[in-house]
């Protein structure tokens, strides 16, 4: 995830991608837009969450997992 520099209220710049029934991403290709630098990769495996940095290509993130309790009854106020 990369942040926007924003204060409260902004919105990151993390990006879900979704693609359908597919098995892995055959290519990625990312355009950075400070330095124009282009960044390709191949074979990238899916329902993973990656860090990609320009400078330090992509690299696995490990986030906590959680579930919920479909039997919790649960209130919503308004």
């Amino acid at each position: 995830m990369v942040s926007s520099g924003g204060s409260f209220g902004s919105n990151s710049l993390q990006q879900e991608i979704g693609i359908a029934e597919y098995d892995k991403i055959d290519s990625l290709i990312i355009s950075w837009p400070n330095s124009n630098a282009l960044q390709y990769f191949i074979d990238v495996p899916i329902n993973k969450h990656y860090l990609i940095n320009e400078q330090k290509g992509i690299s696995d993130m490990q986030l906590p997992s959680f579930s919920f309790d479909l039997n919790e009854h649960q209130h919503m106020h308004h």
